[in-house]
């Protein structure tokens, strides 16, 4: 357990308060991740050599991502150290496991 500590970032914060959609705004990356989330609600993705694009929703913590050719997907807002991180792939009854993990640039 005490060497997963160093490997596993310690999350801080599950449920930060966001207090605006600003704080969202800009390019989150992180492995194997490129998310951009603009001022207009729109968003692009890449994740690995599959790119993304469409409309983005934040409600408290949760953003919620929608295109066309796919379903919604979940991501969620934490806070490490001070710093807003976003997990693109949140896991559940995984609490030493958050998935990966971006930041904003």
């Amino acid at each position: 357990l005490l060497i997963a500590s160093f490997l596993i970032p310690e999350i801080d914060e599950w449920n930060p308060v966001i207090d605006s959609d600003s704080d969202a705004w800009g390019s989150w990356e992180g492995e194997g991740y490129r998310i951009e989330l603009k001022q207009d609600s729109t968003f692009t993705m890449k994740e690995g050599t599959e790119s993304k694009s469409g409309n983005w929703r934040r409600m408290d913590y949760n953003l919620y991502l929608s295109s066309e050719d796919s379903p919604e997907r979940y991501m969620r807002f934490v806070e490490e150290a001070g710093d807003l991180l976003l997990l693109p792939k949140p896991q559940y009854g995984e609490p030493f496991q958050p998935g990966p993990i971006t930041k904003k640039r």
